[in-house]
């Protein structure tokens, strides 16, 4: 195979493949980083607010599959 008949790494579908990669990478590490902070975050909050706090972590679970 010659030099000019080898196709380059970085074309678009490539590209593309990563780009989705670390997207998908960093939204999974910001909703994983909420719900292991959220018992610390329990602590400190009145107990009227848990039943809200629970529906945020509820809508991040559901919301995350539904965007990809």
């Amino acid at each position: 195979m010659s030099a000019s008949a080898r196709k380059s790494f970085w074309r678009y579908e490539n590209f593309i493949v990563i780009a989705m990669f670390l997207g998908y990478g960093v939204i999974m590490m910001d909703r994983l980083t909420l719900a292991f902070l959220f018992p610390f975050a329990l602590k400190e909050t009145a107990p009227r607010k848990l039943e809200k706090m629970g529906m945020v972590n509820e809508f991040l679970d559901d919301a995350v599959p539904v965007a990809e």
